[in-house]
């Protein structure tokens, strides 16, 4: 009669192997299920207007401003943060000229819409820091 072969363990043994490798696996993934949120909320805008956002995060790793359909518009480059979403790019935040978010991205590198909507970003300028205080103390609607 044919056998079952036991791949070296006895029967109980592998399954006990099988359960915990299992059990393992559920846990690593969890834990980078967790974390991933944690970097999803790490990079969610800090509120509907420039002020706001620039309390949660007070220096933008690049400011820059463009024209699109004759708005302007200001465009903030938030930290690359790496783990453990391993982004392609770092997040990007639009405010309009009253400071109000107007669009964001929490990775610029895999947003191929959203530069579709927004390709005024592809020619944006970067402003000096006395231009980003006068978008900072922009009247809001």
């Amino acid at each position: 009669m044919w056998q079952v072969p036991s791949f070296g363990c006895a029967r109980g043994i592998c399954l006990k192997k099988a359960l915990i490798t299992l059990a393992v696996v559920i846990i690593l993934l969890g834990v980078w299920i967790f974390f991933a949120v944690l970097w999803y909320q790490s990079v969610t805008p800090g509120g509907p207007t420039l002020t706001e956002h620039l309390t949660k995060f007070p220096a933008p790793e690049r400011q820059r401003a463009f024209t699109q359909d004759g708005q302007k518009y200001l465009v903030l480059d938030g930290a690359l943060h790496p783990l453990p979403r391993f982004p392609s790019g770092p997040p990007l935040y639009i405010f309009d000229s009253s400071g109000l978010l107007a669009d964001w991205t929490p990775d610029s590198g895999d947003s191929g819409d959203f530069f579709k909507k927004w390709p005024g970003i592809l020619d944006a300028t970067r402003i000096e820091p006395l231009e980003f205080a006068k978008w900072q103390r922009a009247p809001r609607q």
